[in-house]
């Protein structure tokens, strides 16, 4: 009887749940730790989008309580003034307000004239050249849309030496130097820089098919 008891104590022993192991409590501990570290992370994102928030909202009070300061102190001194100074006072004021707004219209100006300009040259070939001879004494080179003028001594000039070259290349590289000892705001109004510019080519092919050097 005292066998059976002991046997039954040993199956209930045996079937009571087994610990578990290492590996396991391992594997809990790990994720237990990655939760932390992503809450970590996110508590320090919110605080560093908090901080900027806040730096950003405190430039801002800083530059209205600044106005507002002036304003102040600007209206008490006003109080303190007889008419002639406040009327000094406003004339400066009105030349300070109008130098701003003609800044500013200034620069919208020059934005819309600086995007007309690149619309200007983008419909224009790189090497589109033309000219037109206004009178007996006068001619206009117009080089991708930019007209520069020309007295008649000026393009007979341009004339000899353009028959002067061997070719091409020889006559980009006369004109080239002729403009920038005779006429260099020609150059900086059509833009051209160097003899590899194909508006020269065609300016020295133009002058050479149009016009004969006198004798």
């Amino acid at each position: 009887m005292a066998k059976k008891q002991t046997a039954g104590r040993s199956r209930k022993t045996g079937d009571k749940e087994k610990p578990k192991s290492s590996s396991g409590k391992k594997t809990d501990a790990r994720k237990a730790g990655t939760k932390k570290s992503d809450t970590k992370k996110s508590t320090s994102t919110r605080a560093s989008a908090e901080r900027s928030t806040r730096k950003s909202s405190g430039g801002s009070r800083s530059k209205t309580d600044g106005r507002a300061k002036l304003t102040k102190e600007i209206t008490a001194l006003l109080g303190k003034m007889d008419e002639p100074s406040l009327a000094f006072i406003k004339q400066q004021a009105d030349v300070i307000v109008s130098a701003g707004e003609y800044e500013e219209l200034r620069k919208k100006t020059m934005d819309a004239l600086s995007s007309l300009e690149g619309k200007a040259s983008a419909e224009y070939a790189p090497d589109s050249v033309a000219i037109d001879r206004r009178d007996d004494s006068f001619f206009n080179i117009t080089v991708r849309g930019k007209r520069v003028f020309f007295n008649i001594d000026e393009m007979r000039a341009l004339t000899k030496l353009c028959h002067a070259a061997s070719e091409s290349r020889d006559g980009a590289k006369r004109l080239l130097t002729w403009f920038r000892r005779e006429r260099a705001d020609f150059l900086n109004e059509t833009g051209i820089q160097g003899t590899a510019d194909p508006a020269l080519g065609k300016l020295w092919e133009t002058i050479i098919t149009t016009y004969k050097v006198k004798a």
